[in-house]
């Protein structure tokens, strides 16, 4: 059986870079919302998940996102 690639830090910061570019931007006319992305990752490396900016509604933030919508406890 392969054994799976460690993720590096980089790799991490490409997913993030990935997910910030699906942002959905805010229905504003006096400012640009930010692009953002975020990524999870488990004290053994693991990814839990990404997400973005308006992924599951209009103006959450991405951070938001992924910890209090995807991973609530």
């Amino acid at each position: 059986m392969a054994k799976e690639k460690e993720l590096t830090p980089r790799d991490f910061m490409e997913m993030a870079v990935e997910a910030m570019k699906k942002s959905i931007p805010e229905d504003r006319e006096d400012k640009t919302s930010p692009k953002v992305g975020a990524v999870l990752v488990s004290p053994d490396n693991k990814l839990m998940g990404t997400a973005y900016r308006g992924e599951l509604r209009q103006g959450d933030h991405a951070e938001y996102t992924l910890m209090d919508r995807k991973f609530r406890e």
